[in-house]
């Protein structure tokens, strides 16, 4: 676990807090040490099955509401409600046990809005900091959680010179991050911190059973070269994946990350070039219609390779009036729906869900009415496990979704969790609610 007390900082005149060489180097030597021990980071295929897989996307560093997300859902408890948000992350208290938690990339966010309260310029190595501590407390109990690579995660972090375009952090974040040599750019400083937490949940997909999982999808917006296989992206993206994980095997020893960036950078020019897009930046599950969706080799492929259930994120939902939000639409107003999960099903092929519910935006209050704020809907994708093979995939309605877990006669009904309405013991706590 990482400690309050590796935690040290010092107060600027200028109020940010500035973290301390000795603190810098105690974080990555824990960090270091979970990559280095044995079966903590595995393959991209899960071979065992949870007792509940809880799904979402696209935290893009807002702690608070990535908190309150997590403990309006049961997965977590604060020990010590103080009312400050840079303590949970000593005091959050995993609750869930058997479960699976996925976060499906785009932990940092490279733009940072301005209504993101962050007045100590800390979020985004707290953020990792409380995933990685959470990680481990699951695990004593038989979960995990593990995250994907987002665009974000990407370009900003683990391979910030290939996109020089990519907007800069603001200097409020940068100031958290003191400079590792001499003359470091601000990139460089924050991925000092940052980018060793990716070598713990090195995934640019992840498969369980008959589910797919990744952050943006395997169809582009725009239409495929000539000639271009259907399969580009999940081929080559898998191939990206065994070459991530060998390079991580050859280098544990030192913990550097040369062989890691070398296959991403691979990766992008091998799909980009070749596929035209790839699986942290794909976006046509928004952009294509489903009859386009459905009829693409990607997602006939997929069906005959045993996927029943594809999973992304970086489609915000609002945007895919194509796809159905059914568990939540109904009874709230008009542009709520931001806050559900989308899915649409192929006839013969897999279901397509969407889990970018626009977590940056979804609890922030779009009047001054903070009440109907704090009930709009935000969901997550869930897959409980039930009993028995008898019970097959159908399809239609999310009741009435079932899909095939790693081992054959295993089988998860489909849901969504969703913040109950607020009770007279939660609204007991407004600072909770204050800032997202």
């Amino acid at each position: 676990m990482i400690t309050r007390e590796m935690f040290e900082t010092t107060l600027e005149a200028d109020k940010q807090h500035r973290l301390t060489a000795t603190s810098m180097r105690d974080i990555r030597r824990r960090v270091a040490a979970f990559v280095k021990e044995p079966g903590n980071v595995r393959g991209w295929e899960i071979t065992r099955d949870f007792g509940t897989v809880v799904v979402t996307s696209d935290v893009h560093a807002d702690l608070r509401k990535m908190v309150q997300l997590l403990v309006d859902a049961r997965l977590v408890r604060i020990a010590d409600e103080t009312g400050d948000i840079y303590n949970y992350v000593w005091n959050v208290e995993w609750i869930a046990g058997d479960t699976l938690l996925v976060i499906l990339g785009d932990l940092v966010d490279g733009k940072r809005r301005k209504d993101v309260t962050d007045p100590h310029g800390t979020y985004e190595l707290l953020i990792h900091i409380l995933i990685f501590n959470l990680r481990i407390s699951a695990r004593a109990v038989d979960g995990d959680v593990l995250f994907t690579i987002g665009n974000h995660d990407l370009f900003s972090v683990l391979l910030p010179a290939m996109v020089p375009t990519w907007p800069k952090y603001t200097v409020r974040t940068h100031l958290a991050f003191p400079p590792h040599r001499e003359h470091a750019t601000q990139w460089e400083q924050r991925a000092a911190m940052l980018e060793l937490f990716y070598l713990c949940s090195p995934y640019l997909l992840i498969r369980l059973g008959s589910v797919l999982l990744m952050h943006g999808g395997m169809l582009g917006s725009a239409p495929r070269a000539p000639g271009v296989d259907g399969a580009c992206i999940f081929n080559k993206t898998k191939r990206a994946q065994r070459a991530i994980h060998a390079a991580l095997e050859a280098e544990r020893s030192n913990q550097r990350l040369a062989g890691v960036k070398g296959a991403l950078e691979r990766y992008l020019k091998r799909t980009n070039g070749r596929c035209g897009d790839n699986v942290t930046e794909a976006r046509g599950y928004a952009a294509l219609s489903k009859e386009q969706i459905c009829a693409a080799e990607e997602t006939r492929g997929l069906a005959a390779d045993g996927v029943q259930l594809i999973v992304a994120g970086h489609c915000i939902t609002r945007k895919t009036r194509h796809m159905h939000r059914d568990e939540c639409k109904t009874n709230l107003a008009a542009d709520s729906d931001v806050g559900c999960v989308a899915h649409l099903t192929c006839e013969g092929g897999p279901t397509i869900m969407l889990v970018d519910v626009a977590l940056s935006e979804g609890f922030r209050p779009r009047d001054s009415d903070s009440d109907a704020n704090a009930s709009r809907p935000v969901e997550m994708l869930k897959m409980l496990r039930v009993g028995g093979g008898e019970t097959g995939p159908e399809t239609g309605d999310m009741d009435d979704m079932y899909v095939q877990g790693a081992a054959k006669e295993t089988w998860y009904k489909i849901g969504v969790v969703r913040p109950k309405p607020k009770t007279s013991e939660t609204r007991k706590r407004p600072w909770f609610d204050e800032h997202v």
